[in-house]
C-alpha cells in the first residue's frame, strides 16, 4: 500500500489534480468568472463617458467659435462708435478753442484799442500842455518886447468878454 500511496504522490496525473483543485478554490474566492464582465462594464463606461466628453467638448468649441464669430463683430461696432465719437469730440474742441481763440484775439485788440487811446490822450495831453505852456512863454515873450501890443491884448480881452456876457 505505501507503494501504491508512492506511485500516486509521484505521479503527475495526481500533482495535476492536486494543482486543479488549488486553481478552482482560488478562482471561487476571487470570483474570476466576474472580472471579465467587470471589465466589459468598466469599458463600456469609459467609453460612454468619453462620448459625452466629445460632445460636450463639441458643444463648447462651437459655443467658442459663436462666441468668436459674436466679439469679432462687437470690436468691430465698438471701435467704429469709438472712432465716430472721437471725430465728434475732436470737432467740439476744434469749435470750441477756435472760439476761444477769436474771443481772446478781440479783447486783446480791445486792449491794444485802449492803451492806444490812452497812449494818445496821455502824449495828445502832454503835448497840449507844453503847446500852452510854450504859446504862454512866446506870448509874454511878445508882449514884453512890445507894450502896444499888451494894451491892444487887454482891449480884445475885454472885448471879447463883454460880448460872451450880452
Amino acid at each position: 500500500m505505501s507503494n501504491i500511496w508512492n506511485l500516486i504522490l509521484t505521479s503527475n496525473a495526481f500533482n495535476f489534480a492536486i494543482f486543479l483543485l488549488i486553481l478552482i478554490v482560488i478562482a471561487k474566492s476571487f470570483n474570476l468568472s466576474e472580472i471579465p464582465a467587470k471589465m466589459r462594464q468598466t469599458i463600456k463606461k469609459r467609453i460612454s463617458e468619453s462620448e459625452d466628453a466629445k460632445i460636450s467638448g463639441e458643444n463648447k468649441f462651437k459655443n467658442a467659435q459663436k462666441s468668436y464669430s459674436d466679439l469679432k463683430s462687437e470690436i468691430t461696432t465698438l471701435m467704429d462708435s469709438a472712432q465716430k465719437n472721437a471725430v465728434q469730440y475732436r470737432e467740439a474742441i476744434f469749435e470750441d478753442t477756435t472760439a476761444k481763440l477769436k474771443n481772446i484775439e478781440l479783447n486783446i485788440q480791445k486792449i491794444i484799442d485802449a492803451e492806444e487811446k490812452i497812449a494818445c490822450h496821455q502824449v495828445t495831453s502832454s503835448h497840449a500842455v507844453k503847446s500852452v505852456i510854450r504859446a504862454k512863454e512866446l506870448i509874454i515873450a511878445e508882449l514884453e518886447q512890445n507894450k502896444d501890443l499888451h494894451k491892444k491884448f487887454l482891449d480884445e480881452s475885454i472885448k471879447e468878454i463883454s460880448e460872451v456876457f450880452l
